[in-house]
């Protein structure tokens, strides 16, 4: 329920109206409230004018379209009132508040606010930055579909879920492409036979004892897997196991493509983060990934992460 819904709003006698015109027409610095004043008493009608529209055009010099954005400016102040009894400073002027009158809910549209003030460049709150936290709150969210590569998404990675956004239909943790438009958005023409022919390739190099990765457990991560006819890893704290080299395959494959597709996660948070750093916090984040590359990177300079 919004603060108009509890406010009991009393129509306007002759008197007021005519008043309240005298004022808008002297005093431009209050304009917008007197006219929000004047639209929801319906001091219109108490002038004898059959609708807002016609009593706008006689009484005032300025055109409807600046009058609803004097209006709207006086509506995001009267919602952005609370917060600014507690310390927020509210917008400077018309054309600051004015992306927010595309959000309908007060309190949303105070929580935007809120959020533009803090991520300001420079603490300088513009049109531009309210209109992107706008947008970027209007977004809607990213949806995913399941994955439909049988090694992606089958019985054993049930728990993977929903792996490709509707946006892109590519699968972030396997790369297969699907058909948009289809049930479920199954596999672009070939692409099951490209990936699978990927698996085999995989699989025989692994029996073969070609990648010494591959003698990695994937799930403690220790090099000390003994590999025959059954897979063991020796880590007596993990203790996994595998039927055959297929399965211990699959789940290395599987593990690697969750690994890229968290690294192009974090990769696009960074981007998002960067571009709304306020320039005196760019400093502290340079020194951030400074550390990172001192103390967390591989130690060898031709080492290459997957997916970055």
């Amino acid at each position: 329920m919004t603060q108009t819904d509890l406010t009991i709003i009393t129509p306007m006698t002759e008197t007021e109206a005519r008043v309240l015109i005298e004022e808008i027409k002297t005093d431009i610095s209050a304009v917008g409230a007197k006219l929000l004043e004047l639209h929801e008493r319906e001091g219109w009608k108490a002038l004898g004018y059959s609708s807002w529209r016609e009593c706008v055009t006689h009484e005032f010099e300025f055109g409807q379209s600046h009058v609803y954005r004097l209006m709207d400016f006086a509506k995001i102040e009267r919602n952005l009132s609370p917060i600014g009894e507690n310390g927020y400073p509210l917008p400077t002027g018309e054309s600051v508040a004015r992306p927010l009158a595309l959000l309908d809910d007060p309190e949303e549209q105070r929580e935007v606010w809120q959020l533009a003030v803090d991520t300001a460049p420079g603490g300088r709150v513009t049109a531009r930055h309210v209109a992107a936290v706008v947008e970027e709150r209007r977004r809607p969210p990213l949806t995913r579909v399941r994955c439909r590569w049988w090694l992606c998404s089958g019985d054993i990675n049930r728990e993977n879920g929903l792996t490709v956004p509707t946006d892109t239909l590519v699968c972030t943790r396997c790369g297969a492409r699907h058909e948009p438009g289809m049930v479920g958005h199954h596999l672009a023409a070939g692409e099951e036979e490209r990936l699978s022919e990927l698996h085999r390739e995989r699989v025989a190099a692994a029996q073969a004892g070609q990648e010494a990765a591959e003698f990695t457990c994937p799930r403690c991560g220790q090099r000390n897997v003994r590999v025959n006819g059954h897979v063991v890893c020796l880590n007596e704290a993990c203790g996994a196991s595998w039927d055959d080299r297929t399965a211990y395959a699959d789940e290395l494959e599987t593990k690697e493509a969750e690994v890229v597709a968290r690294r192009a996660e974090l990769k696009g948070e960074a981007i998002t983060i960067i571009n709304r750093l306020p320039v005196e916090s760019l400093e502290i984040f340079a020194q951030i990934l400074a550390d990172i590359r001192t103390n967390h990177l591989p130690a060898s300079p031709d080492a290459i992460i997957p997916g970055l």
